[in-house]
């Protein structure tokens, strides 16, 4: 059975169209809301007639055109059954391995949580539009730091996503990096996030990543349960991989290069009496488990850039960013080189690596 499909939106966010060939009723897939005059000028000048509105979650980066395009169409909108109640535009709940016809095309819903609670994946034949629960290639997967996302259920979705047939192609709902869609075979080779065989691996790896998401996007989720046809519902600035993890990262923030040292060295430096400014970003429950360094000052990931001005008297000084494996302390050297502190370093592998070098310590 032969079906047209293409890509429409000309920038980071994807939607996509489809239709049975010979028919005039069409489906669309996250539509955004600034292109709704092209979408509808394409289905007239294609003599077409929209009956389906997909949306593979509630977005926070962009304006959804789902509720603009169905007052203009008489559309049916279809979203996850753990989409907010708020979302009084949806026409209809999808739940896992539910089949939308489209046609003679035969839709198949993946419940796939983890960016959000209500995201859903909609396998096509031969193609899987995963939204964003899983990017093309280093672009890994989006941020599980938003209102009802978990990085456990989303490893899990990774996983029912692994056991469909290799040569199925993806189709993410954000691509940053002009990456073309390829095989699930060609995603479990390059996409790092596909490679994590533990959940508590992929859990800590994610925890290690995260910022809070931008203040904006908060408001563009309000604008989206709330069903907005207004394209200024909320203020949001110029396009970036915002959706990814660690995505409101500044990009200058996101490269820069920071020294690190080894924990055989801040222990014998300690132990000769060094008073060395040690700054844990974990968050205290962390403690419970790994412990902590004899006077570290503690400043959780997500805190870091609001703490910054109360180390300032610290900015000439060598300064020791730790973490459980040094992936956070990374991102918080990077923030404090970016903030004037001339050497802001890590602790190459953390409390990790200092509990099985010298044991832990209260």
């Amino acid at each position: 059975m032969q079906y047209h499909f293409e890509q429409l939106n000309t920038d980071v966010c994807k939607c996509y169209l489809f239709y049975e060939e010979g028919s005039k009723e069409a489906a669309i897939v996250d539509p955004k809301i600034n292109y709704l005059t092209a979408y509808l000028d394409l289905l007239e000048q294609r003599n077409l007639c929209l009956k389906w509105i997909f949306e593979t979650h509630t977005h926070a980066d962009h304006i959804s055109g789902a509720a603009a395009l169905k007052d203009a169409t008489g559309a049916d909108i279809y979203m996850g059954q753990r989409a907010a109640a708020s979302i009084k535009c949806v026409n209809k709940r999808l739940h896992e391995g539910d089949l939308v016809k489209v046609g003679k095309i035969h839709v198949k819903i993946i419940h796939t949580p983890g960016h959000t609670k209500d995201s859903v994946s909609l396998l096509l034949p031969g193609k899987l539009l995963t939204g964003d629960i899983l990017f093309l290639d280093d672009g890994g997967a989006a941020r599980t730091d938003l209102p009802g996302g978990d990085s456990g259920e989303q490893w899990e979705s990774h996983q029912k996503i692994k056991k469909l047939p290799d040569n199925t192609i993806i189709y993410p709902a954000h691509d940053y990096r002009n990456r073309l869609p390829s095989s699930l075979m060609e995603q479990k080779k390059r996409n790092p996030f596909l490679q994590y065989s533990s959940k508590q691996e992929y859990i800590e790896f994610l925890k290690t990543l995260k910022l809070e998401p931008a203040e904006w996007m908060k408001d563009v989720l309000q604008a989206n349960y709330g069903c907005t046809r207004d394209p200024y519902a909320a203020e949001i600035p110029e396009e970036g991989a915002t959706c990814e993890v660690k995505g409101t990262l500044p990009a200058e923030v996101a490269t820069l290069i920071v020294g690190a040292t080894s924990v055989e060295d801040i222990k014998a430096r300690l132990d000769n009496g060094e008073k060395l400014i040690i700054v844990d970003v974990r968050d205290n429950e962390d403690y419970q488990i790994l412990g902590k360094i004899e006077n570290a000052i503690n400043i959780p990931i997500t805190n870091v850039n609001a703490s910054l001005k109360s180390l300032e008297k610290y900015k000439d000084r060598e300064v020791v960013f730790v973490c459980t494996q040094g992936k956070r302390s990374m991102t918080a050297a990077q923030l404090a080189k970016h903030a004037g502190f001339k050497n802001a370093i890590v602790m190459t592998g953390g409390m990790t690596a200092w509990n099985e070098k010298f044991g832990m310590k209260d």
